[in-house]
């Protein structure tokens, strides 16, 4: 009769194929207690069996030359099924067996007694008995059956015992491999230590036996580390005590210095050091490279506050002195006598090349942080030659400087920051013109590739040797240029060359001494696409307005009504804009001089356009502007932050309290009110970048 399987079959024969137990060499100690079975039962025949999925296998046998068979006709399978002994005093007799072929055929099994094998409550096999004729074992036989049942079930406990601590072994193994430890064992007694192979490699040191002098293994360290070993090691300690720190090696390869971090410990029974040791270092390194790292970032931090802070104290003077200066040169009504705005002129061009200055350090410092964003899209290149060249054409003309462009058709677009790209493009025509030859000519070209399109600005001035060009790209580095009269900071260079880069693109330079020099801009080509037009705002300012140096009086448009609240703490800065805007009796300029009065204001009056200072006393302008979005009845006025601060976390968090637009100071009067009308003229502010 087929045998039933237990209720804990998959687990059993987990527990059994844990042991590692299956087809393996016969053991003395097994085959003994076989031997003692059969003796103390009178029977020819002793196994010690193990029920797998399909099959009884045979780990110790005595009297029987077969090493297993199958388990259907197992009778261990049946014995595995209850507690105690199982015993069979006739298998020709008992129906469960009676047609077995084991009882049928060799080796002729009559009588049978199995006395299960248990560990961890699961049965894996028998310890049995077997004869060829009829029988029963008195009490004495079952009793010392079963202990000696017990004693192989000692044998496999101790088996799986083995192979877990072989397994944590292993597995300790595998932690010193994977944390890179040497293993050390200082006995002060001999006054020696000895190290693994890997620990000689981290000190350095090659011995046979892996064995040296404590005195040799403490010269391997720095003067300073080896006493601090010394004194410890050789100090009175109590069994378990630990010991932990890292040293630098006195030599160490390539002449870098190197840690190794040592722990011990104590052991309770003889007074030896055992522990590890470790390579630390790399980690040592980065952790140093994370605390400079973290010192920079706190420099950058103060840095940006200091630079926010001096350019709002440099911008809000230079507001005042540019836009005075320009009031005064375009008083319609007390307009200065010639020489009178030839000084002017001056002053005006001296404040200017100070706000190019402070500009290009906050530009420099956003790349140096990472802040600089770049608005990547498909960008015209004839739309963008014209206006550079544009801006360009005057200080060509002043200088006698012919400037001549290619026509790159206005269907060749690239990959760029409109914006970054114009500033790139004028810094680089602004230098051909101005290390120019008097009389000379100042070339644009345009190569177009597969994949990219180049943009070249020629000039033929003096050239650069290969000493200035090594130098070109050092922020305030003029190779010179300061004592031939040519102004600048310093710094386009290294903005432009920033800029390109963060484009995606490449700034090449060619030069040779006495035939020029050539700045070419290398930057991915954009599908064709049509250019189309754009407009700022909802206003297209008339002809007249394009050149505003006559603007004052204002020449005639339609200028709609409007009511504009500028909140602003500073006189000269209020009294400024309220010069600059009485020509047009249509606007009503009311000055508030602190938060909590705008606010007041804004809220009675509900103005078309709220000009806010970002720094004022009482309320900031952030706070203003939050307080209005927060309320219905103002959420929708249109607010423009008119500040000196310009670097782009205020910006940003101006944009974030609900600003629509952001100005920085020094405004540029001569294009204040265009700016104006365009928003009071269209029905929405243009979206923010």
């Amino acid at each position: 009769m087929k045998p039933a399987l237990p209720d804990d079959e998959a687990a059993r024969l987990a527990r059994l194929h844990s042991l590692q137990v299956l087809d393996t060499q016969r053991d003395p100690v097994l085959d003994g207690l076989v031997r003692c079975a059969s003796a103390i039962s009178g029977c020819p025949v002793a196994l010690v069996s193990l029920v797998d999925s399909d099959r009884q296998w045979f780990k110790a046998r005595h009297g029987l030359d077969a090493t297993e068979t199958p388990r259907d006709l197992a009778f261990c399978a049946h014995a595995i099924l209850g507690d105690g002994l199982f015993e069979v005093a006739d298998a020709r007799r008992d129906p469960r067996f009676s047609d077995n072929p084991l009882v049928l055929g060799d080796p002729n099994i009559v009588f049978y007694a199995g006395e299960p094998l248990a560990l961890d409550g699961h049965k894996l096999g028998t310890l049995c008995v077997i004869d060829r004729a009829p029988r029963r074992l008195d009490a004495t036989q079952r009793d010392l059956l079963a202990g000696l049942a017990r004693a192989v079930e000692h044998w496999l406990a101790s088996r799986a015992l083995r192979l877990e601590a072989d397994q944590m072994h292993q597995r300790c193994q595998l932690a010193v491999e994977a944390a890179q430890l040497g293993l050390i064992e200082i006995d002060p007694s001999r006054s020696c230590v000895s190290l693994d192979d890997r620990a000689m490699r981290q000190h350095e040191r090659h011995v046979a036996g892996g064995e040296l002098s404590l005195e040799m293994w403490l010269e391997s360290f720095e003067i300073g580390d080896r006493e601090r070993l010394r004194a410890a090691i050789g100090a009175p300690a109590r069994d378990g005590a630990t010991l932990t720190l890292t040293a630098a090696l006195a030599q160490s390869r390539g002449g870098a210095m190197r840690h190794l971090e040592i722990a011990m410990q104590r052991l309770s029974h003889a007074p030896r050091w055992v522990g590890s040791c470790r390579d630390v270092s790399e980690s040592l390194q980065l952790e140093q490279l994370r605390r400079e790292k973290l010192a920079a970032e706190q420099s950058s931090r103060e840095k940006s506050v200091f630079l926010s802070r001096v350019s709002h104290e440099l911008r809000t003077p230079l507001n005042a002195v540019l836009g005075f200066t320009q009031l005064l040169q375009l008083d319609a009504q007390r307009p200065p006598d010639p020489v009178q705005h030839a000084r002017l002129e001056q002053v005006h061009h001296a404040g200017l090349h100070l706000l190019d200055l402070i500009n290009d350090v906050l530009d420099l410092t956003r790349f140096e942080q990472g802040s600089r964003p770049m608005n990547l899209g498909s960008v015209s290149l004839d739309a963008t030659l014209d206006a550079c060249t544009s801006m360009v054409e005057p200080l060509a003309q002043k200088m006698a400087v012919e400037l001549v462009r290619a026509d790159p058709g206005d269907r060749l677009r690239v990959i760029a920051d409109s914006r970054a790209l114009e500033q790139v493009l004028v810094n680089l025509l602004s230098n051909g013109v101005k290390y120019n030859r008097p009389g000379g000519r100042l070339t644009v070209g345009v190569r177009t590739r597969a994949a990219q399109v180049e943009i070249s600005v020629t000039d033929e001035g003096a050239g650069l040797n290969d000493r200035q060009l090594g130098q070109l790209f050092q922020p305030f580095n003029r190779l010179g240029a300061e004592n031939a009269g040519v102004e600048g900071s310093g710094l386009g260079l290294v903005i432009a060359k920033n800029l390109v880069e963060a484009m995606g693109g490449e700034l090449v330079v060619r030069s040779t001494p006495g035939r020029g020099s050539t700045f070419a801009i290398v930057l991915a080509r954009a599908g064709a696409a049509s250019a189309g037009q754009t407009r700022l705002g909802g206003l297209t300012i008339p002809g007249e307005l394009s050149d505003f140096g006559s603007l004052l009086p204002l020449p005639r448009v339609d200028v709609p009504p409007a009511t504009i609240v500028y909140i602003e703490d500073e006189p000269v800065n209020a009294l400024l804009v309220t010069e600059a805007l009485r020509h047009i009796p249509q606007w009503q300029v009311v000055i508030a001089t602190d938060g909590e009065q705008g606010l007041q204001l804004a809220r009675r009056l509900r103005p078309d356009l709220l000009l806010v200072d970002i720094n004022i006393p009482r309320l900031t302008g952030d706070q203003v502007v939050r307080a209005l979005r927060r309320d219905p009845d103002t959420e929708r006025l249109r607010c423009i932050a008119l500040s000196a601060d310009a670097l782009p976390e205020q910006i940003a968090a101006a944009r974030a309290a609900g600003f629509d637009d952001y100005w920085t100071k020094p405004l540029d009067l001569l294009t204040l009110v265009p700016r104006l009308l365009d928003l009071l003229a269209s029905e929405s502010l243009p979206a923010l970048s």
